[in-house]
């Protein structure tokens, strides 16, 4: 876990840093599949603080949501700026995954 993980009772907010790549995503994919294991129902990843994701951090965002839905748990990505959207649009990934705008929104609309 880290400092910038916020616990609450029945969700977490995961926030991804500066760049999520082959570097960092290892660390990143530590914290998200322990918040996995963890009680709570929904993972909320704020991407609001950080500027680009490679296909690595893409590799991990995708195990993270099959291993949420094989949990029965939501994953829920927000805050991304428009350079790390279009990772995502690009690849297809905002098709099989629920993003939202940012954090309040994700946190209205799933709890």
């Amino acid at each position: 876990m880290s400092e910038n993980d916020v616990i609450e009772e029945d969700r977490v907010i995961v926030r991804v840093a500066g760049k999520l790549d082959v570097v960092a995503s290892r660390a990143f994919e530590a914290r998200l599949l322990t918040h996995v294991e963890g009680p709570q129902r929904l993972i909320l990843v704020d991407f609001t603080p950080c500027d680009y994701v490679s296909s690595a951090g893409l590799r991990v965002i995708l195990i993270g949501a099959k291993r949420c839905k094989a949990a029965g748990k939501s994953l829920v990505l927000a805050g991304m700026n428009k350079v790390v959207g279009d990772v995502f649009r690009v690849s297809g990934f905002d098709k099989m995954l629920m993003i939202e705008p940012d954090l309040e929104t994700a946190i209205a609309r799933h709890g």
